[in-house]
């Protein structure tokens, strides 16, 4: 069975939505953390990541985040 994991790139939404589970507070993780994060998963054996938030596509580091994870 795959191991997928779940990354929360932060808690930024542009949407109200009354049932979110993870509504925004303007709380969010630095690249740094992020990657450090993604290199642990690659290391116990996750095949999948999948990016949550608030809303993963307002991250400013996305992209990086995304290419650095493709290069494991």
């Amino acid at each position: 069975m795959k191991k997928i994991a779940y990354l929360q790139l932060h808690r930024i939404c542009d949407q109200d939505c009354i049932f979110c589970a993870q509504p925004s507070n303007g709380a969010s993780l630095d690249y740094e953390t992020l990657t450090a994060q993604i290199v642990t998963f690659h290391r116990e054996g996750y095949s999948k990541i999948i990016f949550s938030g608030g809303e993963p596509s307002l991250n400013k580091d996305l992209i990086r985040i995304v290419e650095f994870t493709q290069k494991l």
